[in-house]
This record gives C-alpha cells, sequence and structure tokens, in this order.
C-alpha cells in the first residue's frame, strides 16, 4: 500500500498475519491435515483414511445415509 506521501506500509500487521495463520492452522488441525505438532500428515496417511471413511459410507445403513447420519 502507498500512503498520500509516497512511503509504503504492510497491508497487514505482523499480528494479524500471525491470527490469520494460527486460525489456518487449527482449521488444518482439526480436519486431519496437521498432528498435534503443526506437522503435515503424510499423503499416504490422509488416503488410507479416505478409503476408510468412504468403505463406511458405502457399507454402513441405508437410512443412516438417507438422513445425512452416515
Amino acid at each position: 500500500m502507498t500512503k498520500d506521501d509516497g512511503a509504503h506500509a504492510p497491508r497487514f500487521h505482523d499480528s494479524e498475519v500471525a491470527a490469520i495463520g494460527h486460525a489456518l492452522q487449527q482449521i488444518l488441525a482439526r480436519r486431519g491435515f496437521l498432528d498435534s505438532l503443526g506437522n503435515q500428515v503424510p499423503v499416504d496417511a490422509l488416503a488410507r483414511r479416505l478409503a476408510v471413511r468412504d468403505e463406511a459410507w458405502t457399507t454402513g445403513p441405508v437410512g443412516a445415509r438417507r438422513h445425512g447420519l452416515g
């Protein structure tokens, strides 16, 4: 961002950027993309989880899926 006097200023303050980064990290951790230390979960582990979830979805009770419970 350029001020009226020609000086350049950052768009976001460091604390704002840190808050956004922390929020994103918490979302990724809740969704299982990051482990408890904040490290990325390996892709093969994510693929296995997806396969298990899909298998449970396709073999679970039909009524539960019909009502959004499966």
